[in-house]
């Protein structure tokens, strides 16, 4: 694995049209939509998001060019990565979402011990084509003072892609964990395996609620609202656009 800064990863997305593809259960998700997905210059998923495309290509796209990922590989939380799966996906990079750095006065516990750490430390430990980057410490230290609670993996993705001089990005999957997780991207949440989209929302919602103080959706959405749809170069899925216009 080789190193990529983060000012080269953005400067290597300028002129380029991006999708995010989030687990959201979303309207334009059916079989062919994944056509549409293949179609644009760069395919960006989120942690688990690489299962998405290995079950269901026809709806979710086959491609993953890069991968956000926490690095983390608890079942709660990124996920382990199929690196070989990922290689034959095209993937060539993955991103950290939150930087490595261990500071105990940081705002969010997160960084007060060396968790970040360990988990770049577990990213090394594999033997893979695929590349590594993440979010500046700049971006993201801002990005928390702003917010002030963390922001989900998704929410700090599609934010940190519009820091560079990409043409479009088309969020899609992305309801801000209001409807829950498609059954290819994650069905067991704490244990218990959820029997459909409904289900999940509401076993999101129970998580969420026992650790809302790291994640808390209205500020996320808040704070997005502005963002998104004062730039043209965004194009929001039917979910995400009704969030947003609430």
């Amino acid at each position: 694995m080789k190193e990529f800064s983060e000012s080269s990863f953005l400067s290597s997305l300028k002129g380029l049209k991006v999708v995010i593809v989030g687990p959201a259960p979303e309207p334009e998700y059916k079989t062919g939509f994944g056509e549409i997905i293949d179609s644009y210059d760069v395919v960006v998923r989120v942690n688990r998001g690489w299962r998405m495309s290995r079950e269901s290509p026809d709806i979710f796209g086959s491609r993953t060019d890069i991968l956000y990922h926490c690095w983390d590989p608890d079942p709660e939380n990124g996920g382990v990565i199929d690196f070989p799966f990922l290689e034959s996906s095209g993937c060539s990079l993955t991103v950290s979402p939150y930087p490595t750095f261990h500071s105990p006065s940081a705002r969010d516990n997160m960084f007060h011990h060396d968790y970040r750490i360990r988990c770049k430390n577990w990213l090394l430990s594999h033997d893979t084509t695929v590349n590594f980057s993440e979010v500046g410490l700049d971006f993201y230290m801002k990005l928390d003072h702003d917010l002030q609670t963390r922001a989900n993996s998704g929410t700090s993705a599609f934010l940190h892609l519009l820091q560079s001089e990409l043409t479009q990005l088309h969020i899609v999957g992305f309801s801000f964990f209001q409807k829950g997780y498609v059954s290819s991207y994650r069905k067991s949440i704490e244990g218990v395996i959820a029997t459909d989209a409904e289900h999940s929302e509401a076993l999101v919602m129970r998580r969420l609620s026992r650790h809302g103080q790291n994640h808390e959706m209205d500020k996320q959405v808040n704070y997005c609202k502005p963002l998104l749809l004062g730039d043209e170069r965004v194009k929001p899925s039917t979910l995400l656009s009704g969030i947003l216009n609430e």
